[in-house]
């Protein structure tokens, strides 16, 4: 008698869940660069013309991902930090997926700043990458402090820009952000509306930003600040929530480590919590307004979220709004769940099976 134990779902059951998030670009960027196996799976050819079938125009290709590199401990303690892991002071650098031998970015790894012209020495030097979205990548500059003020860029690769934004002046922990273009904005009747962008910008696009200032351990503030290219400065804030957390006594709050949000539906949202119990904070596209929507799942001190993390907003294949939350079960094996609304969006469903590491057997006889 020989025992065997699985040591990994199997691939074509990680295919059919990174399928699932393929519809979002940054997501998908993500998933490549989290280890070689998924990295292989997606850039197979099978996946990618699954995904991206020939002879059928796409807002977007995957190309590769931007990362950037952090410093290493032996790095630190010569510069004096005392702090392990900050980033590096070099601009981010671009990762390509397995590319064919023709791409618009290349086949090989390169600095943001190979990409992109008319951008001043060292401006993007220490940029931290913070969302993409068709083909646009939003940094945070390193320059300012980063405790009372935001500097960011928007960069296209592919159209060799990079525009920066007016600095945001406010008390800042963190932030997160989701960017929209022009193809977000639509008229009553469904038509796709002309946007222009003031001089000085290369595109349209709208950076929402949920700005949290933390203090002795709570959020003292979280507030939404939007810049379009078409408006000369940022919106005043608006207050996300009426209450935020207070140590461990009520109120709202973002998760520190589910900091991008998503953009589907006509709406940019964020997974927040209040107590145990998630919700999502949504941000209407055309008239900006502001709403909470419960989420009919478990409460977090059921879904085991110290150990093995928040669940994550994602955009199904067909735009619509789903929850990925990965944990042990109770065999003590790693589970990926996934949640989808219902119809009427009230309720959510568990979607059958839920894959797990499940160990095998064989015999002999």
């Amino acid at each position: 008698m020989t025992h065997a134990a699985a040591d990994k779902i199997p691939d074509d059951i990680v295919v059919e869940i990174l399928f699932r998030v393929s519809t979002d670009s940054a997501d998908l960027f993500r998933c490549a660069a989290t280890c070689k196996r998924w990295c292989a799976l997606i850039a197979d050819k099978s996946f990618l013309g699954r995904r991206w079938p020939e002879k059928v125009c796409h807002r977007f290709s995957l190309l590769g991902f931007f990362v950037q590199q952090r410093r290493s401990k032996h790095e630190d303690a010569e510069l004096g930090v005392d702090r392990a892991g900050i980033y590096s002071q070099e601009p981010p650098f671009f990762v390509p997926v397995n590319p064919p031998k023709k791409t618009p970015l290349g086949a090989r790894r390169r600095f943001l700043t190979s990409f992109v012209t008319g951008v001043p020495a060292g401006l993007l030097d220490g940029a931290t990458p913070l969302t993409a979205r068709c083909g646009l990548l939003l940094v945070r500059l390193a320059c300012g402090s980063h405790t009372d003020s935001i500097h960011l860029a928007l960069c296209d690769p592919l159209a060799g820009t990079c525009d920066v934004l007016p600095p945001l002046e406010c008390p800042v922990t963190s932030i997160s952000c989701a960017i929209l273009t022009g193809s977000d904005y639509c008229s009553s009747d469904g038509q796709q509306q002309q946007r222009r962008s003031t001089p000085g910008y290369s595109t349209f696009f709208t950076v929402l930003t949920v700005v949290d200032n933390y203090t002795y351990g709570y959020c003292q503030d979280c507030n939404l600040y939007t810049f379009s290219s078409a408006k000369p400065s940022w919106s005043t804030p608006t207050r996300c929530f009426d209450t935020t957390r207070l140590y461990d006594k009520g109120g709202f709050t973002i998760p520190l480590w589910n900091r991008s949000g998503v953009v589907c539906q006509g709406m940019a949202r964020w997974l927040c919590m209040k107590s145990s119990k998630f919700y999502t904070f949504n941000v209407g596209i055309e008239a900006g307004n502001i709403s909470l929507t419960e989420l009919s799942i478990p409460p977090a001190d059921q879904l085991n979220t110290i150990h093995y993390g928040c669940p994550t907003l994602g955009v199904a294949i067909d735009g619509t709004l789903n929850l990925f939350h990965l944990r042990r079960n109770a065999a003590d094996l790693l589970q990926l769940d996934i949640w989808t609304p219902r119809a009427g969006r009230q309720c959510w469903n568990l979607l059958a099976p839920c894959w797990d590491i499940q160990p095998r057997c064989n015999s002999d006889s």
